[in-house]
Parts: structure tokens; C-alpha cells; sequence
């Protein structure tokens, strides 16, 4: 008898043990599908920027933060680039987050973006 009962507080033991380690792995499964959630609906919100703009209508135009407002109240950004590039009013502005703001103002050789 006393094998039988020593037995089972081994079988519980590696049954708890069992169980925190599946508890583990459900953990880090569940945050891993958040992040996959995350991206996805990136993409989605990404695709949908680039799905109302025809190709034909799609023109890339790099530009650099040249400034911005020191009120913190609002977030302008300067861009060294204007109307001489090519730059209207309206455009969106995009940097490696995604969707940053949209021209609001448009000079020869500057443009600025909220």
C-alpha cells in the first residue's frame, strides 16, 4: 500500500507540474496571437490607405522633418518639401509608424503637416 500512495502524490506532482507549464505555454500562445492580431489589423488599415488611392495617382515624394511647433498642443511637422515638388495640399503624410498626419499648408520649397 504504501507504493500505491506515494505513486499518487507523484502522479499529482507531475500533474501540477504539467499544468503550469501548459499554463506557461498558453500564456505566451495567447500574447503571441495579440501581436499577430496587431499586425494584422496594420495591415488591413494599410491596405485600405493604399485602396483609395488609385495607382496611377500614387506618387512617392521622400521628405525630411525640417521642424515643428513648439506648442505641445499640437503636433505640426515642417517638411522640406513644397509645391515645387509637387506637394498639395491634402496629401497623406506617412513615416515608418504609418499614418502620421495630412498637408495643411503648402510653400515653394516647404510644406507643413498635422
Amino acid at each position: 500500500m504504501p507504493s500505491i500512495a506515494g505513486g499518487s502524490l507523484q502522479s499529482k506532482e507531475a500533474l501540477r507540474r504539467e499544468n503550469m507549464q501548459l499554463k506557461s505555454q498558453l500564456i505566451h500562445a495567447h500574447a503571441k496571437l495579440q501581436q499577430q492580431d496587431y499586425i494584422l489589423a496594420q495591415n488591413a488599415r494599410l491596405q485600405g490607405i493604399l485602396s483609395t488611392t488609385k495607382p496611377e495617382q500614387f506618387d512617392l515624394n521622400l521628405a525630411q522633418v525640417i521642424g515643428t511647433d513648439t506648442n505641445l498642443l499640437r503636433q505640426i511637422v515642417v517638411l522640406n518639401k513644397g509645391e515645387q515638388d509637387g506637394v498639395q495640399v491634402g496629401q497623406t503624410v506617412i513615416d515608418e509608424d504609418g499614418v502620421l498626419g495630412q498637408i495643411i499648408n503648402v510653400y515653394p520649397n516647404t510644406s507643413v503637416c498635422c
